[in-house]
């Protein structure tokens, strides 16, 4: 094992000096930084980095309900323990009460907006809503920054009726990779939204199920339609069964059969 890594070693050593120090390795780190600089400014700080929508016709206030609170967080964490492990390490601003930090490496801030709408029954309903949070990611324990976001999540209530979910990547200062990922994480994000928000369990009394639900929106995806199937198919029917069979007839007697000819032949005479 120790002769292994001592060879590991020299080839890395051995790479090294000839990236630095050979004409050949001299351009493959400039043709390297060259690449990371394009890159940086394609994808790396910028603004309106994504935008997701979709359509649903759940009552306003539930929605409000699931991005005021902890339940949107299950979506953005994906799994259950992901979620536990933010959970476990947030300590909430002591001079507000909507700034708190992660492990001491991650700031997150945010505020909310709502604008109320009268309609025509006299009932009152949020028609906008929008929770605006900022996370701000740190070395740990230290002040140096490694990248900052502005994120949008909220929905609008259409003419029709309609609420439209939009999410919204506001602005992204730091390096292209982590842009690229919290972007592919955009799409999972409204994608597992769209499915929970949108299904039969959304603002019902079953909280122990719709909390499930929460905890793993690709395997209730996956289950969902194993239990469609089950609902539309008609009940079982009972096993036909058959009549008692009947014995076969038994043949007329001999001398019966005979004297019936008689009795034919007689009254044909007549």
């Amino acid at each position: 094992m120790a002769a292994f890594v001592g060879r590991m070693a020299s080839r890395g050593i051995g790479m090294g000096k000839a990236l630095f120090t050979t004409g050949p390795g001299i351009a493959t780190l400039a043709t390297a930084g060259v690449g990371c600089v394009a890159l940086q400014g394609q994808f790396g700080t910028g603004k309106d980095f994504f935008h997701h929508k979709f359509t649903t016709t759940k009552h306003p206030d539930k929605i409000v309900d699931f991005y005021s609170t902890e339940e949107f967080l299950q979506i953005l964490g994906i799994f259950n323990f992901a979620t536990n492990f933010v959970l476990a390490g947030v300590v909430w601003a002591t001079d507000t009460d909507q700034k708190n930090t992660v492990w001491n490496m991650m700031e997150i801030s945010f505020d909310i907006t709502e604008r109320e709408q009268t309609l025509a029954d006299g009932t009152t309903v949020v028609a906008f809503f929008n929770k605006r949070e900022r996370f701000k990611n740190y070395i740990p324990w230290t002040n140096i920054l490694l990248w900052d976001q502005v994120q949008n999540y909220g929905y609008r209530r259409r003419a029709d009726g309609v609420i439209e979910v939009q999410h919204h990547g506001e602005s992204f200062y730091g390096p292209w990779p982590v842009r690229l990922l919290v972007q592919l994480h955009s799409y999972y994000v409204i994608w597992a939204t769209e499915k929970h928000i949108n299904s039969s369990l959304f603002g019902s009394d079953d909280l122990e199920a719709v909390e499930k639900q929460r905890e793993n929106i690709p395997l209730a995806v996956r289950h969902r339609p194993l239990r469609a199937v089950h609902a539309r198919s008609p009940p079982a029917r009972p096993p036909a069964t058959r009549p008692p069979a009947r014995p076969p007839a038994r043949p007329p007697a001999r001398g019966h059969a005979a004297a019936s000819t008689a009795e034919r032949a007689m009254a044909a005479r007549d």
